[in-house]
């Protein structure tokens, strides 16, 4: 109970002082509306931030893979982008679409994919086609090889 007071507390201060700040002139009667508004706000944020479920991992994913090998795959990207940074021909790479996976959070495997997969210097995600009941899949660029995505999003 003592924290979600100190919460309502810290919430209504913040927002008492971002609207102060805000404001040109401080009269008794702003901050009387200030005080007002940011005590309803601060309900709707603690309201909000209670609502909020932050995606979990899929864990079906091969994340010791990824983050065993992704020193040496960043190293090996910089050098990649430095050397056709550098060359006089010009380099477009390739485009590849990876299925994602099947999990039971579809937009939380498509998130951590995405992540997964653009987290190499030489690799973007350039487009996500969502699945009706599935993640669907990624389409990729990429100058090389990515972080081994295509083993990484296997099943």
């Amino acid at each position: 109970m003592l924290i979600r007071v100190l919460e309502a507390g810290a919430w209504w201060g913040v927002l008492l002082a971002a609207y102060l700040v805000f404001i040109s002139s401080v009269t008794r009667q702003e901050v009387l509306t200030g005080v007002v508004v940011a005590a309803l706000a601060s309900g709707v944020a603690m309201i909000a931030v209670r609502g909020m479920r932050p995606p979990r991992p899929p864990t079906r994913l091969r994340w010791g893979r990824l983050l065993r090998r992704l020193p040496v795959a960043l190293v090996r990207d910089v050098g990649v982008l430095l050397v056709r940074l550098g060359a006089r021909e010009r380099h477009t790479g390739r485009v590849e679409d990876l299925r994602l996976p099947r999990a039971g959070d579809a937009a939380g495997v498509r998130a951590y994919a995405v992540l997964a997969v653009s987290i190499s210097p030489a690799t973007y995600v350039a487009d996500l086609r969502p699945g009706e009941d599935e993640p669907g899949t990624v389409r990729v660029h990429m100058l090389g090889q990515a972080v081994d995505a295509e083993r990484f999003l296997e099943e």
